[in-house]
């Protein structure tokens, strides 16, 4: 049960999964019910953390030059994905404005067209419903689509109804793992907190 392996170079890991499998099998079945059992326990524990970290290890040996290899690939395309992207998008933001903009036009030419048949301006309605008219011709280039919708533009915490808020669970977590074991922790509405064993073997 505490024979040291050694972890191949990630070709076959066969033999390694066959141990592995046989003691964590054991691991998840094993009850601790007197003194004996619980150096059993130990022992099996250490070599489960052991062999954790040399596979973890051979692991980011290998896999650290293919992070290395991805991050430097990365950074000779990401300038140009950026600035590409960026274009992209300023030109859509600018046909938008543009058709925002005709919309508002036509959107006032017809109001100026009605205004001016109510006073019977026969002139002021034949300019108006021109104006209309070359508004209502703006159309968008072959290929694009253009449509609407909401997003958030602010966030105002204090007045957001409490269930549409996000408890800090990670601030919670961390104001648990503070309080010393022999003291409760403050409370916090809608938060209960237990008291767990955290279980440390030295794994050489």
């Amino acid at each position: 049960m505490t024979e040291t392996i050694t972890v191949p170079d990630g070709s076959s890991l066969a033999g390694v999964d066959a141990l592995v499998k046989t003691h964590t099998e054991r691991a998840f079945t094993f009850r601790v019910h007197n003194q004996s059992d619980n150096e059993q326990a130990g022992v099996l524990r250490k070599w489960l953390g052991s062999t954790l970290d040399a596979i973890e290890a051979q692991r980011k040996a290998e896999s650290d030059p293919l992070h290395k290899a991805w991050r430097e690939n990365n950074a000779r395309y990401k300038p140009l994905t950026d600035a590409l992207s960026k274009a992209y998008k300023s030109l859509g933001e600018a046909m938008a404005a543009f058709e925002d903009a005709e919309e508002a036009r036509r959107t006032a030419a017809l109001q100026a067209t009605a205004a001016a048949y109510e006073q019977g301006d026969e002139q002021a309605m034949v300019v108006a419903a021109a104006e209309a008219s070359s508004a209502a011709e703006a159309r968008t280039p072959q290929g694009t689509s253009i449509r609407k919708v909401w997003q958030v533009a602010s966030i105002n915490p204090d007045l957001v109804p409490c269930d549409w808020r996000v408890p800090d669970v990670e601030r919670i977590k961390a104001h648990a793992k503070a309080t010393p074991a022999d003291t409760a922790p403050v409370a916090i509405p809608g938060v209960t907190f237990e008291l767990k064993p955290i279980v440390t073997t030295r794994r050489k």
